[in-house]
């Protein structure tokens, strides 16, 4: 979540978007720029990663699904608030949520390429030589 919030902070700086109109804003005026979403690369980075980590090594497949469904939906309802909010556009959600799968690539190339570095770690259907009869 920390690289989400400091690639946020580097491209709010660089494109320094405007938000929607102060009118359309339903709490009050926001001055920040808008460009990407904040809440909705926090949500995005919080449910995608967590939902990898916790699903990732479990073998019931529907399992993960649903988790990631799951995530999902709950990172649908955080980009459709703040567009109803009306404190960002459509776009700076959607290249959040762009965003975040770029950070849960990364995480899964790391997960990968650490856990594939562990001696002694087994891979979901790898066999070790203790698995093998007659050796």
């Amino acid at each position: 979540m920390l690289t989400g919030v400091v690639i946020s902070q580097i491209i709010l700086a660089i494109i320094q978007r405007s938000r929607p109109p102060v009118d359309l804003m339903l709490f009050g005026a926001d001055h920040t720029f808008s460009f990407p979403s904040g809440h909705v690369l926090g949500a995005c980075d919080f449910l995608l990663v967590t939902t990898f980590l916790v699903f990732s090594r479990r073998k019931n497949r529907r399992t993960a699904v649903t988790g990631f469904v799951g995530a999902g939906i709950g990172i649908v309802l955080a980009a459709l608030s703040r567009l109803y909010l009306g404190y960002h556009w459509l776009s700076d959600a959607m290249a959040s949520v762009s965003l975040s799968l770029l950070i849960l690539g990364a995480v899964i190339a790391l997960d990968t390429w650490r856990t594939a570095r562990i001696p002694g770690e087994r891979i979901t259907g790898e066999l070790s030589r203790a698995d093998v009869p007659g050796d």
